[in-house]
């Protein structure tokens, strides 16, 4: 029986502008902290917005999807994770950032992407 392992690359893109973000060294330095497991299993690309997973070898193709699919949403998560804590640092650069907060703690916004995103667009003026 044969072994089949994959390698896959993700280009990272900005959600909403669908431009390519340099997240790739920030990505791989979550990972590394998460666990080693993960972080053996990404790896730089050439380019900041690019970054390429592998899967283990596997002889079942059910188990080989599954392990797509689990890194896909590592990637994932790790890229809004990264995004999420630059938009609340820049929150705090501009300054009016907790006023913002309060106001929409008190307006009763739901999960914490939800509070970045609107905070965001409000201190943008958007």
């Amino acid at each position: 029986m044969r072994n089949v392992g994959v390698e896959e690359e993700l280009l990272l893109l900005d959600a909403e502008s669908g431009r390519p973000r340099a997240l790739s060294s920030a990505i791989l330095q979550s990972a590394r902290h998460d666990s080693a497991a993960t972080a053996e299993v990404f790896k730089a690309e050439l380019q900041l917005q690019q970054l390429e997973f592998a899967t283990h070898p596997q002889t079942q193709m059910r188990d080989l999807a599954t392990e797509i699919i689990r890194w896909r949403a590592a990637s994932a998560r790790y890229a809004r994770l990264i995004l999420t804590q630059k938009a609340l640092a820049r929150l705090l650069q501009i300054g009016n950032g907790a006023q913002i907060q309060r106001e929409l703690l008190a307006e009763g916004v739901g999960s914490l992407r939800e509070m970045v995103a609107v905070c965001v667009r409000r201190t943008q003026g958007r």
